[in-house]
């Protein structure tokens, strides 16, 4: 009895349909990447500082 199942990971065609699927960044998606980030964190770590300051129940 043999297999006849071909094992996709070592197909080389399938490889390169896995490289091709993410087309590689620029240096500009790269810069607004890390500056979308950034301000993310900024705005976490200033709703932090927030939260620290505001009790959360009424009185």
């Amino acid at each position: 009895m043999t297999n006849t199942l071909i094992d996709k990971s070592n197909n080389p065609d399938t490889l390169k349909q896995q490289e091709d699927a993410t087309p590689p960044r620029t240096a500009e998606q790269k810069r607004i990447s890390n500056l979308a980030n950034k301000f993310a964190r900024r705005a976490k770590e200033r709703q932090l500082r927030y939260d620290d300051g505001h009790n959360i129940f009424t009185k």
